[in-house]
């Protein structure tokens, strides 16, 4: 019998992905957060019951924040990581730039499984890590481009 490693999660195919994206990231956001509410898209389904086709929106409309929040006031984008570095896909990026430029910052706040912690950092933040440091960029699966960002550049929270 072989045994082979679990695939990480961004090995994995879209649909596979899409499944439980962000759940654990977004569930531990609510707990260490106070007045937030949901802003973005989760799975949402249409009329019918099927999944609506939230590739078909313009960027801005796919990739909206996570969470709006009023103290401290700004939009959240959630991500989860794990062993390996996260993972943000340029187009989102290009997005996140838009919501950012209409008032209101934008934040990212990363959950880690493996170190039990979350980093939170401002728009403009992230993108010096993007633009002076280090990253790497790869393709997921069905073809989207992304930025990795290794775990050590994030400002982690007691760690």
């Amino acid at each position: 019998m072989t045994v082979t490693a679990p695939r990480a999660f961004s090995d994995k195919p879209f649909a596979e992905r899409f499944e439980s994206m962000g759940d654990e990231a977004e569930g531990m956001f609510e707990h260490f957060n106070q007045n937030w509410a949901r802003l973005g898209h989760n799975r949402p389904k249409n009329s019918n019951g099927t999944d609506f086709k939230l590739h078909k929106l313009a960027l801005s409309l796919r990739y909206m924040p996570d969470y709006m929040q009023e103290i401290p006031t700004r939009l959240v984008e959630v991500q989860g990581i794990a062993s390996r570095p996260l993972k943000i896909k340029i187009e989102k990026i290009v997005a996140l730039e838009q919501w950012n430029n209409l008032g209101t910052p934008v934040w990212f706040w990363v959950w880690s499984t493996t170190r039990q912690t979350y980093a939170e950092l401002p728009w403009p933040e992230m993108m010096k890590i993007i633009n002076k440091e280090d990253v790497q960029f790869g393709k997921y699966p069905e073809g989207k481009a992304y930025i990795s960002i290794s775990s050590k550049l994030l400002p982690w929270v007691n760690g």
